[in-house]
């Protein structure tokens, strides 16, 4: 199963969640559950070869996490900013795209 790094985003909070799952809409239901707000997937991006295996690529969830360090929350959220809006909006592009 393919395994993906995902930004769902809590637009009240203007928070982000930058996490792995090989299911999104599982993962999505867990974080909703503990979350008033409603929650949205906003980005996947495939991770290749499948996360736990070296050689992730350049889309893991750490390289994502390190990224956007300066917007830390707690844990794995992280402010939702505008800059954070145009990586996922240009990241959703290259995806549709067919890009690498």
């Amino acid at each position: 199963m393919k395994s993906f790094t995902y930004f769902i985003t809590d637009e009240k909070s203007k928070a982000v969640k930058i996490g792995v799952s090989r299911n999104l809409e599982t993962r999505l239901q867990e974080l909703q559950v503990g979350n008033p707000n409603p929650l949205k997937i906003r980005l996947a991006l495939p991770i290749e070869p499948d996360f736990g295996k070296e050689g992730q690529g350049l889309w893991t969830e750490y390289a994502m996490q390190q990224k956007f360090a300066h917007l830390h929350l707690l844990g794995e959220w992280y402010r939702l900013t505008p800059e954070v809006r145009q990586f996922i909006v240009e990241q959703n592009a290259r995806l549709e795209s067919g890009g690498a």
